[in-house]
């Protein structure tokens, strides 16, 4: 109930760009994001389901935070020792969600649109490893 009330305060505040994953492909995921977002989603398949958003192309280089940084650096640490049970695998992602540096987070997504901008720079070039090397090292 609470996402409701967010989404509808800041509905004109972004857009969602959707990691592609096939559970969050799915027609009822669509349809909410649909009616939370209209037009302004950037997904694989959104379009060919709603008719409207931004296709995302299945092939497309990591852009997103959650693709480019987040999942390498919290396996990273969450496998500094092998979890011995879903429960201890579950505890040490929240805890190291928490005690990560919330600042970190902000500068990583403010990586997105410097990374559009070296791709369009290069006329639709990916140089995936060019990208991360000045990636790492602006931050």
């Amino acid at each position: 109930m609470a996402i409701h009330y967010a989404l509808d305060d800041h509905r004109n505040d972004f857009c969602l760009m959707q990691d592609g994953a096939r559970p969050h492909r799915t027609p009822a995921v669509f349809d909410f994001l649909s009616e939370h977002f209209n037009d302004c989603v950037i997904a694989l398949d959104y379009d060919k389901h709603t008719g409207t958003g931004i296709a995302w192309s299945p092939h497309s280089p990591d852009f997103t935070p959650c693709d480019f940084f987040l999942w390498g650096y919290l396996k990273d640490l969450v496998y500094r020792r092998t979890p011995q049970t879903i429960g201890e695998l579950k505890q040490r992602i929240s805890t190291t969600c928490e005690t990560s540096p919330s600042d970190m987070f902000g500068r990583v997504s403010g990586q997105f649109c410097l990374r559009l901008s070296h791709v369009v720079a290069a006329n639709g070039v990916i140089l995936k490893t060019s990208l991360f090397n000045f990636w790492h090292q602006s931050l």
